[in-house]
């Protein structure tokens, strides 16, 4: 927590020494309220530079709350209520830009099934489980920064940070305490390659550990806690009261952007490597199972911003992950010999979509419409017992927003909806155990047409030159034609320096 306040007495007091500080607050809003721009190139610290050409500081505090009628992932949880505290800023100097952010979120998950784990996704297959569970407590902590200076006449270097550290527990049977740290450090540079565009090359790394301490206190027994591997199967030999592990991991990975200056041409094609193992602490340090997880993505982007406004953009992700799990022998003074190691699950997903966006763009008013076309696919294979899971989507996208840009005012007003359109779906389990109900469930939802809209409104008022006050507020509806409802709703206010 000290380190906390530490890091936001620091945005703070930096944020008032903007080398462009001068510029009216009004305007520094008006120009960093572009969701047009959302390109995965402007990210990178090698190009974030051209993301902003003004300062700004965001200090909110606010609420999020999720409900979900059925569960879509009963390991994610029914619902979600918590309290956040955000402190953002991007700052422009002479020879570049330096930014920062320190968050910090309480709040609980209700009703999480069949998981004891956090960052599920990211460590799926291999989570803990039982089939108790219960809301779940946590703690969030973000912190990170960056800067991006020019080197020479022609070249600019960027530099990234950002750390992790979260607490989730629940204080009745099953008593999970599980503590994450998630270090990502990335380095960048770029170079003039026309009197218009940057050209940035980016290597990132990442170093991930997650500690599993589970207890119980009742008299009354303890629930079968078991190692899950994937598609509702489990280390059957661990099972039971083996329930204290670790995870560590590491990730690596880069890639090239283009960037513009103002308007043209904006392109990202990325790489990265991510692996992690599962040791299981009351086993002697037994190396249970492992992953690795392949990712790529290429983005490519036209933007024309004048007065006119109009824009194309392709993107494309891959993810391809491997499970392992290892083969041991019979123990010898509490040591597991290894016998082998043997490739049982993998899983694929894609993302490939075609977006366009056209608008209009004045002093006062400004406005923009859009339409994407998409296909998702996801599936999941486990080797021996036989099983497989299929999913896939065709997505249909359809936006606004209207921004209106006033002396003392700022408002703006975004919407869509989205129609997921199945055309593929299979799901083939061997058996039938209650570990499967999860997995079933979830194909349930998901397996079936469903439907999202969004809706955002922001409201800005500037109270001096320097000054400003906002209130944001954000709603998700989802309807899954596979009988269920998730609701999402956030709301903020802050002030903006």
């Amino acid at each position: 927590m000290r380190t906390f306040f530490t890091t936001i007495f620091i945005l703070l007091s930096a944020s008032l020494y903007a080398a462009n500080d001068s510029v009216p607050i009004a305007e520094r809003i008006n120009a960093h309220d572009r969701n047009y721009r959302n390109f995965n190139t402007l990210e990178k610290p090698s190009l974030k530079v051209m993301q902003n050409q003004y300062s700004l500081t965001n200090v909110s505090a606010g609420m999020n709350h999720r409900n979900e009628s059925t569960a879509v992932v009963p390991q994610l949880g029914k619902g979600e209520i918590s309290g956040n505290f955000d402190v953002n800023t991007f700052l422009t100097n002479k020879k570049g830009a330096t930014w920062g952010s320190a968050s910090y979120s309480n709040g609980k998950i209700t009703d999480v099934q069949f998981n004891e784990t956090n960052d599920y996704a990211m460590l799926y297959p291999y989570t803990l489980g039982d089939t108790v569970g219960g809301d779940l407590r946590f703690q969030n902590y973000r912190f990170g920064g960056g800067l991006n200076t020019s080197i020479g006449k022609t070249w600019e270097l960027g530099i990234d940070a950002k750390y992790r550290a979260d607490l989730a527990y629940r204080q009745i049977d099953p008593r999970p305490k599980n503590l994450v740290t998630d270090l990502n450090v990335a380095i960048g540079f770029s170079k003039m390659i026309s009197e218009k565009y940057l050209l940035g090359i980016d290597i990132c790394e990442e170093k991930y550990k997650q500690t599993n301490n589970m207890k119980f206190f009742s008299e009354l027994g303890v629930p079968n806690v078991v190692h899950f591997t994937g598609l509702g199967t489990h280390y059957y030999r661990f099972q039971g009261s083996n329930y204290e592990n670790y995870y560590k991991g590491y990730s690596t990975g880069g890639s090239v952007g283009l960037a513009s200056k103002s308007d043209g041409w904006f392109g990202d094609l990325g790489y990265k490597y991510f692996t992690f193992q599962k040791i299981i602490s009351t086993l002697n340090e037994l190396p249970m199972a492992r992953a690795t997880e392949h990712c790529a993505n290429a983005e490519l982007a036209y933007l024309y911003d004048r007065s006119t406004l109009w824009s194309i953009k392709a993107q494309t992700e891959f993810r391809h992950k491997t499970g392992i799990e290892n083969i041991f022998g019979d123990a010898t003074d509490n040591v597991y010999p290894m016998i082998l190691s043997l490739a049982q699950f993998s899983s694929y997903d894609s993302n490939t979509e075609l977006s366009a966006l056209y608008g209009h763009n004045d002093d006062i008013h400004r406005w923009n419409v859009s339409m994407s076309l998409g296909y998702l696919s996801h599936s999941e294979k486990y080797k021996s017992p036989a099983q497989n899971l299929n999913l896939e989507h065709a997505v249909c996208k359809i936006g606004g927003q209207y921004t209106f840009r006033g002396q003392k005012i700022h408002i703006s007003v975004s919407t869509n909806a989205t129609f997921y359109a199945s055309t593929r779906h299979n799901l083939n389990l061997s058996g039938n155990t209650i570990w499967q109900i999860p997995v079933i469930q979830t194909y349930q939802v998901l397996s079936s047409n469903f439907v999202q809209s969004n809706t955002a409104f922001r409201f800005s008022y500037c109270f001096n030159p320097k000054i400003a006050l906002f209130i944001d507020v954000k709603y998700s509806y989802t309807k899954f034609f596979g009988n269920s409802n998730q609701h999402i709703t956030s709301i903020s206010a802050g002030v903006n320096l």
